[in-house]
């Protein structure tokens, strides 16, 4: 870490899209884009948001707003996610404030009634990415590190709290194993724990294609994908 050394018996890379222990790792990162990317800014609402997440699903992808706190300027402030395909979100993202506040009251209508503008506005891509394993010698990756996935319903922070979640139990069971009977080949690892989880991962990227070959939108898609999926892993 700059100019310091860091010496440790596991390395947990949880450094985002990007991670350089991935990277170190040599851990292919493979998948494709959506074609879609995800407007964010803060808005102001004209009705009190009462602290309650609401989310609707368009015709190029959903649109949600996320409470905020209020400030001094703006007393009902809310999150805005909203999904269009690459190029109409650039677009919408170069228009003028007052250009932009008609656009979204055209697509959000009574869901967004006289909501206004109030910060700057960002838009991100959306892909699916997996890391061919999670884990590597005396490495376990997380997060955006291991796998990145459309936001929807926060599926990616589901995700990520299940990949900490996971090397805490298999150090727990280790450790278990290691009272009992010493270390061994038959101890346990991540392998096992890696490979079910990328196996979920490279399921929703099959969905994905054939989803897609049969000309769904992409909202149709992404509400398909959120029933194949429960915060508690796939559904039977």
């Amino acid at each position: 870490v700059g100019d310091v050394d860091v010496v440790a018996s596991l390395i947990a890379g949880c450094d985002g899209a990007k991670s350089l222990v991935r990277k170190a790792a040599e851990l292919r990162f493979e998948g494709h884009d959506y074609d879609a990317a995800a407007i964010s800014t803060t808005i102001a609402l004209a009705k009190p948001h009462e602290g309650v997440a609401r989310q609707i699903f368009l015709p190029r992808g959903p649109m949600a707003v996320l409470p905020l706190k209020g400030d001094t300027s703006h007393l009902h402030r809310a999150n805005l996610i909203w999904t269009e395909r690459a190029g109409v979100a650039e677009a919408l993202v170069g228009l003028r404030d007052d250009e932009f506040e008609r656009e979204l009251g055209k697509a959000a209508g009574d869901f967004l009634p006289g909501a206004k503008l109030a910060g700057p506005r960002h838009a991100f891509p959306l892909r699916l990415q997996v890391a061919e394993r999670f884990d590597a010698h005396r490495v376990a990756l997380a997060g955006d590190a291991a796998h990145v996935n459309n936001p929807l319903a926060g599926q990616g922070l589901n995700l990520g709290l299940k990949d900490v979640a996971a090397p805490d139990d298999v150090i727990a069971e280790a450790q278990r194993h290691w009272e009992q009977n010493g270390w061994g080949d038959s101890a346990p690892g991540m392998a096992a724990v890696t490979s079910i989880m990328r196996a979920q991962q490279i399921l929703i990227g099959r969905v994905d294609a054939e989803l897609k070959e049969l000309g769904l939108t992409f909202a149709r898609y992404e509400v398909l994908m959120l029933l194949l999926f429960s915060s508690d892993g796939m559904l039977p």
